[in-house]
């Protein structure tokens, strides 16, 4: 990489909605277009918000009740997986 050029990181986030082939699609999109690296989220829902914790999102757009359910739907790649 020469020093003129940026370094581009793509931000994919939990946009694989926990499925590994959909990841695996985004790091090859990624590197067709010349993307220098991707950047994930990895958690897990219960050790990122608590049992009790309300939604706080419009329930009408989203229909999960609690923080945990919301983000349990994301987390399903596992470190391995990563």
């Amino acid at each position: 990489m020469s020093k003129n050029l940026p370094f581009i990181i793509a931000e994919a986030g939990v946009n694989h909605g926990g499925d590994l082939e959909c990841a695996l699609m985004l790091i090859e999109l990624a590197a067709q277009v010349k993307i220098d690296c991707i950047k994930f989220q990895y958690y897990k829902s219960r050790d990122l918000a608590s049992e009790q914790a309300p939604a706080y999102w419009n329930l009408e757009e989203e229909s999960t009740r609690s923080q945990v359910e919301l983000f349990s739907k994301y987390d399903a790649l596992n470190f391995d997986d990563y």
